[in-house]
């Protein structure tokens, strides 16, 4: 007879459960002891490390897996078509919102301990725009959204739906010194399946979308604080460009007192130099994929922004360009000199100091046409976050049976 609290529980009697296992639903046959006052107990579950739900661990586990890399009607389906197991899509959600629960108390009791290592200490920042419900919207693009649009059928120039929150996704991790020439480069871009590059160690991603992009971003230079705390390792931060991000990104640095090299995405240049290339010839030709090579190569080798930007410019006066024509030439021209002012030429090639640029960035997707409400949201990034970290499978949840 189990006693329990002090309390001895002498009555038992049959009782049985139904549970969803990754096979299917199955009932469970229990002896289930009980006394005046109190909850009666089974023994047979602690034993079998059932849940005090109807789902398994493995259930939950599956859930929350799949519902960090799909939406919540995939996950459906997708254990329909691959287990025995059947959850609808409410619960999908209520079990991805408890997964999430204790986030912060999870990596508070995992935080990372000074790297005995002379790898680069590399940080990188994104941001993401997901469509949300009008109510959850932030309070400045929720006045911007009520407000009247000029046209009635269509946005005008320059005009924004209002409908997208911002999420600043972070990732912090070492990696090994990876040189490359400029002939390396080029080719990594057309055949990115290189197995002598380095990989990530110790990599850690999370993204918020509930607090500010400037508190995300001290969250990353905190803990790489934390895994060089002496700062004699190389800082590496992986940026896109935007302005406001890398003021965010010195402000930071500031902060913790480290000296940092900023590094801005070469693919975000090859972008501008495409559309720059297609002004001066036909789109998908081979000459204008040579004219980017050549420019290109030139940023690689050394030559500053602000020279290629020079010869942008005279390029468009001596083609004699049509305004249209001229605008996409002369943004690329304008990113590469503020590109310049904060990476040095050398620096600026994505891949010399870090390997496989574009795969290191906090990739966090979301279902295109969903629009979130602000609870479910937090617990979505949260989950999704996880899996990015590949952490997923250490939580306590994911126990197996």
């Amino acid at each position: 007879m189990p006693v329990i609290d002090g309390i001895e529980r002498s009555e038992a009697r049959a009782s049985s459960r139904r549970i969803e296992t990754p096979v299917g639903e199955i009932e469970v046959k229990r002896l289930l002891y009980q006394a005046p006052g109190v909850e009666g107990l089974a023994p047979l579950d602690a034993a079998l490390g059932l849940p005090d739900e109807k789902y398994t661990h493995d259930v939950r586990r599956i859930v929350a897996e799949e519902s960090a890399k799909s939406s919540f009607d995939e996950v459906v389906e997708l254990i329909e078509k691959r287990t025995g197991a059947s959850v609808p899509k409410r619960q999908v959600e209520e079990l991805t919102v408890r997964a999430a629960q204790d986030f912060d108390a999870f990596y508070a009791d995992r935080l990372c301990e000074p790297e005995i290592t002379a790898d680069l200490l590399v940080l990188n920042f994104d941001g993401k725009g997901i469509a949300m419900r009008h109510a959850d919207l932030r309070e400045a693009t929720r006045k911007a959204a009520a407000a009247e649009p000029k046209l009635h059928t269509r946005l005008a120039k320059g005009e924004k739906p209002n409908r997208k929150r911002m999420a600043q996704g972070a990732t912090v991790y070492s990696i090994s010194p990876w040189p490359r020439t400029s002939a390396d480069v080029l080719h990594g871009l057309r055949d990115v399946r290189d197995k002598a590059r380095p990989g990530p160690v110790n990599k850690r991603v999370w993204a918020s979308a509930q607090r500010s992009a400037q508190g995300v971003i001290d969250d990353a230079f905190a803990e790489a604080s934390r895994r060089d705390p002496d700062h004699r390792r190389r800082w590496i931060v992986l940026l896109d460009g935007q302005r406001d991000q890398i003021k965010r990104v010195e402000r930071a640095a500031r902060k913790v007192g480290a000296q940092i090299t900023i590094v801005l995405d070469i693919v975000h240049a090859l972008e501008y130099l495409w559309r720059a290339a297609y002004a001066f010839y036909k789109d998908g030709t081979l000459a204008a994929e040579a004219w980017v090579e050549h420019q290109l190569v030139k940023l690689l080798a050394g030559a500053s922004g602000g020279t290629i930007a020079k010869s942008l410019r005279l390029m468009i006066k001596s083609h004699d360009l049509e305004t249209t024509a001229a605008a996409a030439v002369e943004k690329a021209a304008a990113y590469l000199v503020k590109g310049s002012r904060k990476a040095r030429p050398p620096i600026l090639i994505a891949g010399s100091w870090t390997s496989q640029r574009c795969s290191r960035r906090p990739r966090i997707s979301w279902q295109a046409g969903a629009r979130w409400p602000a609870g479910a949201l937090v617990r979505s990034t949260r989950s999704r976050t996880h899996y990015c970290s590949r952490c997923i499978r250490a939580r306590v949840y994911c126990s197996p049976l």
